[in-house]
């Protein structure tokens, strides 16, 4: 063998073992944990920088391939400022001069948002045409508020004198965010009609007059209450009042103004016994008295009398007199308890009142009476004006 040949076979030898080392030492590239934060309802644009990239060997990026994509959402290639552009399908390679000129875009389903809301899988490849791991893109979607909410004009029943107590669910709460939930009720106009507020706990309560904002919470809780708290006013009516108020989904109040009326039926109030003065009455002689009653219920006219406790003073039947005869076992001050009812059957509470029994006159025989206390006395023959102790 010449010297040139045995050269020729040394170079090749050393050639192979330099270009083996090379290989051997060659790093394919890297992309470290790349994630994205894209907010709602607005197209992402990718940049270079996203992908997180890196190659030991200071090769560059020459493009990146999709592998997957998950299906949300929209990826698209050669995107362009009016939304045209190329639906991104798996396979599809995407340049560093389009990520650079920013032609590799991205957008959520309208409306839609959350984390880690959506992602695609990825190959890099360098320029040494060294293809990295398959790594996965992450896409947040940062909520936005799409607007205010809405609600709507509602009724509420109740009945006259009886607290109201609101519900959660009567005030109507819409919203275009499927995550928004009703936050606050905002009260614009109290009640002009009775009492609105909001019951604390314990005996603390805050009378709402104005305007104020009211969590959503303390209604659910059944705090929000109304009441007509002048009962002798029997006052009712469909609507008996209202209030006007918006709902707030913790960002946003409605734009508009919702009426909330409150219904109030009639309840049969119960009647009154007017304040009878002191009575005086005489042993064996009949007393009547005619009490007298209200009622705030107009179609309660007719009252009649309920009850007495008195053994010789009773009511008529279907009548407000009060008669009877006292004996000797009721001489002196009593207090007599009275009580008087409506058409409804509604019964009064009690009035006392206070009635003195005299000794009157006493029977001697079929003509002749025994006076003691000045009276007016009929006998067999005629009717006399008699004084006491005249026989």
């Amino acid at each position: 063998m010449n010297i040139n040949k045995r050269l020729a076979m040394i170079f090749l030898v050393v050639f192979s073992l330099l270009l083996t080392v090379n290989v051997a030492l060659a790093d394919s590239p890297v992309s470290t944990n790349p994630s994205v934060s894209a907010i709602e309802d607005v197209q992402y644009t990718f940049d270079f920088d996203d992908f997180n990239y890196s190659d030991a060997d200071g090769d560059d990026l020459v493009k990146v391939r999709i592998a997957q994509i998950n299906g949300k959402g929209e990826l698209l290639r050669n995107a362009g400022d009016d939304g045209s552009g190329d639906v991104v399908q798996p396979g599809d390679d995407i340049t560093k001069i389009e990520l650079e000129n920013g032609r590799f875009r991205y957008t959520a389903d309208f409306n839609e948002n959350g984390a880690n809301y959506d992602s695609f899988s990825f190959l890099m490849f360098d320029e040494a045409d060294e293809v990295s791991a398959v790594t996965v893109m992450n896409i947040d979607v940062v909520a936005v508020n799409d607007g205010a909410p809405t609600s709507a004009d509602n009724t509420v029943g109740g009945f006259e004198d009886q607290e109201v107590v609101f519900d959660i669910n009567d005030f109507t709460f819409n919203d275009v965010d499927p995550e928004d939930t009703l936050k606050f009720v905002h009260i614009t106009n109290s009640v002009d009609s009775g009492t609105l507020k909001l019951k604390l706990g314990g005996d603390t309560e805050q009378i709402i007059t104005g305007a104020i904002n009211i969590g959503a919470q303390l209604i659910a809780d059944g705090k929000l209450v109304f009441i007509n708290d002048n009962p002798l006013l029997d006052e009712n009516g469909a609507p008996f009042t209202s209030f006007t108020f918006r709902v707030n989904d913790g960002t946003i109040d409605s734009t508009e103004e919702y009426t909330m009326n409150i219904d109030l039926a009639n309840v049969n109030d119960r009647p009154v016994v007017s304040a009878i003065a002191e009575q005086e009455a005489l042993e064996n002689v009949e007393f009547t008295l005619t009490v007298a009653g209200t009622d705030v219920d107009s179609d309660d006219a007719n009252l009649i009398g309920a009850s007495t406790d008195s053994t010789w003073l009773k009511f008529e039947v279907d009548s407000l007199v009060l008669k009877g005869t006292p004996g000797k076992d009721d001489l002196g001050v009593q207090t007599v308890n009275v009580a008087i009812k409506d058409e409804q059957g509604a019964i009064s509470e009690q009035l006392p009142f206070s009635i003195t029994v005299n000794q009157g006159f006493e029977i001697v025989d079929d003509a002749t009476f025994k006076v003691t206390v000045g009276s007016t006395v009929t006998n067999a023959t005629e009717t006399a004006k008699v004084a006491p102790g005249d026989n």
